[in-house]
């Protein structure tokens, strides 16, 4: 990947950028957020499986009588029962998919800027050049992260349902 620099003279000139290091940043990145805020992705797949594996049929015989715990009552029960490890349980399966997507977002985003902002509408409209780039770094990295997503929910789900029996 390239980026223009002003060189002395105020004329520009292309700089390779170490994609290695650019990769690692973005990893590094991706593990810092993902731990940071899988304990809110831990407890929302348990609000929303808790219902099915415990109170669904009695849910679907008085749809008016089914209540779900609040968020406070599932931090509390998960530390109680697994510690403050019980909020990162699954979070390998989370992190092998949101990491890499993260890491494809990222290099994505600033691949393409760059190829749009060296063309002449780029450097003309460089507000929608950023927006473009985000809209295909999105693309790049749920293209990866949804297959992973899926087979990350249904682990988390599998561990709830086994560990409740």
């Amino acid at each position: 990947m390239e980026e223009l620099l002003l060189d002395e003279k105020g004329g520009q000139k292309k700089s390779q950028i170490d994609s290695r290091k650019w990769l690692t940043a973005s990893a590094m990145i991706g593990v810092v957020e993902n731990a940071i805020f899988y304990p809110f992705e831990y407890l929302k797949t348990r609000q929303q499986t808790l219902d099915v594996s415990h109170s669904h049929h009695f849910a679907l015989q008085q749809p008016s009588l089914s209540r779900q715990p609040s968020l406070i009552s599932q931090v509390k029960q998960t530390l109680k029962t697994s510690g403050p490890k019980g909020l990162y349980r699954g979070f390998s399966w989370f992190a092998s998919a949101n990491v890499p997507a993260d890491m494809i977002y990222l290099y994505g985003y600033a691949m393409s800027k760059q190829t749009l902002l060296n063309t002449q509408f780029g450097s003309q409209h460089p507000t929608i050049v950023h927006m473009l780039s985000g809209a295909m770094g999105d693309f790049f990295s749920i293209v990866l992260v949804v297959p992973l997503e899926i087979v990350a929910q249904v682990n988390t789900f599998i561990s709830l349902v086994s560990f409740h029996l």
